[in-house]
């Protein structure tokens, strides 16, 4: 319970240096029960939480890893705490991922404390808006990103696919331009995404 403005500020100042301390404290997830627990703190978490540049981690199994979780907390965080303006695109291949993802975050969200959750301004399956201007926008490989604002690009494993051509193209040029700052995570990525960008295995 925070007791006054300066613990406040204190505690802003915490979860806004450390991803670790916001997941800890002020993040928690539905497990196979049903009920609402902190994220397991595994050792990919804490090598995902340090990653802040254009990164690809060359990696399988991204379900049983926590990815998701990892996904939605890192995003979070990002709305939350960036002192630059943080307009985020997160491209699923199907829109059961989409809604997968979502549920995960609405799940934190409605679990935060009072003084993190009043900067949500609004809340949808595809959209989450923040009141500083803020937003994270969930899409399908077809979005046009270039038209959207972007500035920061989630990406997770995606099959070779003639649809994402031209979107891979879009992203390797405002890659190349740093307009878009780009995580992804999967094993295809480095093949149908940024050749230039370092992969992490």
């Amino acid at each position: 319970m925070i007791k006054d403005l300066n613990e406040l500020c204190t505690e802003i100042e915490k979860c806004r240096k450390s991803l670790i301390y916001f997941a800890k404290t002020y993040c928690r997830i539905t497990n196979g029960k049903g009920n609402c627990v902190p994220p397991t703190i595994t050792k990919e978490f804490k090598y995902f939480a340090e990653l802040d540049k254009n990164t690809i981690l060359d990696m399988n199994d991204i379900h049983n890893k926590g990815v998701t979780t990892f996904m939605a907390i890192k995003t979070l965080h990002a709305l939350l705490f960036n002192t630059k303006p943080t307009k985020i695109a997160a491209i699923f291949q199907t829109r059961e991922f989409i809604l997968e993802f979502s549920n995960v975050m609405k799940t934190i969200i409605h679990n935060l404390p009072e003084f993190l959750i009043k900067w949500f301004d609004f809340i949808s399956i595809n959209r989450i808006t923040m009141l500083n201007g803020n937003f994270i926008m969930l899409c399908i490989p077809t979005i046009k990103i270039e038209e959207q604002n972007i500035n920061t690009l989630f990406i997770t494993n995606q099959k070779p696919n003639n649809l994402y051509d031209e979107l891979w193209q879009t992203v390797n040029a405002m890659y190349l331009d740093k307009k878009i700052t780009i995580f992804g995570i999967g094993q295809n990525l480095k093949q149908t995404v940024c050749p230039n960008i370092p992969k992490i295995q």
